[in-house]
């Protein structure tokens, strides 16, 4: 059924357009003034105020010809995909894993291991013992001490324990029935129900990670 444009509909449609429309330019503009601002001449751009619209001067690339001379460019964007990439799938995975064995209701230790990751949550050893940690075990200067340290987040893994939880216990149930694992039946009946917390981790992850 199609709905009838009223007067007051066609006001907040124009209204609604026009102020996502203004919000996007608010966003893109910064991101096209840093833009046009790495074409300028740099004399003549230290003396222009006002968000940029083109290229001030002459059109020139000596900007983006000096960084990628430098060789420590790229090898910075390679372990930045390399530490997103890795500490994503395999902090995911290690999340997912976390969370599902606390949420099973006949898991041994399960309130202690609960309260010891809520404990992490509240405390932090600090720089130096983390640094004095890594030293014995040999990580430091190496991707691994980047990689290792920060491949999981407790409070990702309570959200993860939090969703497997609201399930309801007769998946896992027939899962047994049927003969499926442990391990089978989290990545195969279980995950699937909670692909939406999935999405968020892995986007929670990548972003951390990014930033960091």
């Amino acid at each position: 059924m199609i709905e009838k444009m009223t007067v007051s509909r066609v006001i907040f449609n124009v209204l609604n357009y026009t102020f996502m429309i203004a919000l996007c330019l608010v966003c893109v503009a910064p991101i096209w003034h840093v833009l046009m601002a790495s074409f300028s001449d740099p004399r003549i751009l230290m003396g222009s105020s006002g968000i940029l619209w083109k290229p001030v001067g002459t059109l020139t690339t000596k900007g983006y010809e000096l960084v990628f001379a430098n060789s420590s460019i790229m090898t910075g964007y390679l372990n930045t995909l390399i530490y997103v990439g890795i500490n994503t799938v395999l902090g995911t995975c290690l999340t997912m894993l976390a969370g599902y064995v606390l949420s099973r209701p006949n898991m041994k230790l399960k309130v202690p291991m609960t309260l010891l990751v809520l404990f992490t949550m509240m405390f932090n050893g600090g720089l130096i013992p983390s640094y004095m940690i890594n030293r014995s075990l040999g990580l430091v200067n190496s991707r691994l001490g980047v990689i290792l340290p920060g491949l999981i987040t407790a409070y990702y893994i309570i959200i993860v324990k939090s969703a497997f939880e609201q399930l309801s216990p007769s998946y896992e149930e027939s899962a047994k029935l049927d003969g499926a694992g442990p391990l089978t039946t989290m990545v195969l009946i279980m995950l699937p129900l909670v692909k939406a917390t999935v999405a968020v981790i892995i986007m929670y992850i990548l972003v951390q990670q990014w930033n960091s």
